[in-house]
């Protein structure tokens, strides 16, 4: 499994979303796990019979220069326990 970096400093990841989790038997402690988006610069694929637009898995391996999003998670934990 490839590991990478993703954070304001990398080029074109933007933070997705931030969530909070507190611990049960501790309030003052936090699980917090920040979530990196990297939109890539893939072109909406054409509808197809069924009205929809898909990506399918296969195709998109195939073809390289189609870059799809991709995401990265970061889970720290905040706080102490008194």
């Amino acid at each position: 499994m490839a590991t990478s970096s993703a954070g304001p400093s990398e080029n074109g990841w933007l933070l997705h979303d931030v969530i909070r989790i507190p611990n049960a038997s501790c309030p003052s402690q936090l699980a917090v796990l920040r979530i990196w988006r990297h939109p890539g610069n893939i072109q909406t694929p054409k509808v197809d019979v069924y009205g929809r637009s898909r990506i399918y898995l296969q195709d998109a391996m195939q073809d390289p220069a189609q870059n799809v999003p991709r995401y990265a998670a970061h889970m720290q934990v905040e706080g102490e326990c008194r």
